[in-house]
């Protein structure tokens, strides 16, 4: 009994990695150095304007990966100091301000790839980029963004702790 569980198991394990591994690239996740797929839906787009944004992607393509490449070890280092039993505190935070330094080389390189792809379309092309910019957050769409913005309490009325009682300073409620 126990070894067709097993069996079983694998079986259904074997067959997820294949559907999983088989499966499609999600739309609008962009390959290193290419621009995402998504701009192709940008009415209008020429494939000049597209081969130009490839190029322009690839141009900033080393120094994304190269960045990339100068975490990873900062982030093993800090993973094993703070795995200490008494990490160094001047050497954790040394790591993190040269992680922050890189992401904001990141983020501003991305900025900077984002406002160049811009200057390369049309003003109604532009206005779309715009649109599909917003609905994407900061990071596009595999990263929370464009879900929509709630005014008021989230369905079904407020969570625990957030009544209307009156406070007495006390921590209590």
């Amino acid at each position: 009994m126990k070894s067709i569980t097993i069996a079983t198991t694998l079986l259904v394990v074997v067959f997820a990695l294949a559907v999983v591994g088989f499966a499609p690239p999600r739309p609008g996740i962009e390959e290193h150095g290419k621009p995402p797929v998504c701009l192709a839906a940008i009415p209008d787009i020429t494939t000049e304007q597209l081969a130009a944004i490839n190029d322009l992607h690839e141009s900033h393509r080393a120094a994304i990966e190269s960045t990339h490449e100068e975490m990873m070890p900062l982030r093993d280092s800090l993973h094993e100091e703070m795995q200490k039993p008494e990490p160094s505190t001047s050497v954790v935070r040394d790591l993190l301000t040269r992680m922050s330094e890189i992401r904001i080389e990141l983020t501003l390189s991305h900025l900077e790839i984002r406002q160049e792809t811009r200057e390369l379309l049309t003003a109604d092309q532009q206005a779309f980029f715009d649109e599909m910019q917003r609905g994407m957050g900061s990071h596009g769409p595999h990263h929370g963004g464009g879900r929509p913005m709630h005014d008021g309490p989230p369905p079904g009325g407020p969570g625990p702790g957030s009544g209307d009682a009156p406070r007495d300073g006390s921590g209590r409620g």
